[in-house]
């Protein structure tokens, strides 16, 4: 079972497993290597940390869930079994993110059209806003889901005219050395 997430979280789940196989082992009978497990009465502690491993596997699965909810959201590619497992666990969720995908297109071509940097501005304060309102009302995943495709076409946006903006002050600053080449 391969365990996702920060550093300290999969150490103290690792941990957590690691100590329920070592106190889970130490209520074996060595003579009765073959009994049910119904038959035999837990202690609490075991019981517990069941539950709570269980409910850590079931953050981690609605975790990987949300993280390919995210990257169908910001239009990156993801393996047919990633799709596959979003829709069989939530197809809700795949269909916000698709609808989201198809905002972050919009929003991406409404700022490649936008003239102006005041234009640009007002076209991602409307979209986050809106992103913003959508979440507040209730639908919280489909709010989520929309400032990521609005942030990750904001991105793109202004990567884009770094590149091509540095390309054309090269093109300029070559130009300008003809204009003020002159012999004496």
């Amino acid at each position: 079972m391969k365990i996702n997430g920060s550093p300290a979280y999969v150490k103290m789940v690792k941990g957590l497993i690691d100590h329920q196989k070592k106190s889970f082992e130490g209520t074996l009978k060595p003579n009765n290597k073959f009994f049910k497990e119904s038959s035999v009465e837990l202690p609490p502690e075991i019981q517990q940390m069941r539950r709570l491993l269980e409910d850590k596997k079931k953050a981690l699965e609605k975790l990987d869930v949300d993280q390919t909810a995210k990257k169908i959201a910001r239009g990156e590619m993801i393996t047919e079994d990633e799709r596959e497992k979003l829709r069989a666990t939530d197809p809700e969720k795949l269909r916000k993110a698709e609808e989201a995908n198809e905002k972050r297109a919009s929003v991406s071509r409404r700022l490649a059209n936008a003239k102006t940097k005041t234009e640009v501005q007002s076209i991602l304060a409307g979209e986050k806003s809106m992103a913003l309102m959508i979440y507040d009302k209730g639908d919280q995943v489909l709010g989520e889901l929309y400032l990521e495709a609005v942030g990750k076409a904001e991105i793109d946006y202004y990567q884009g005219k770094k590149s091509n903006s540095a390309a054309f002050r090269t093109d300029n600053v070559t130009k300008r050395a003809y204009l003020f080449d002159m012999r004496l």
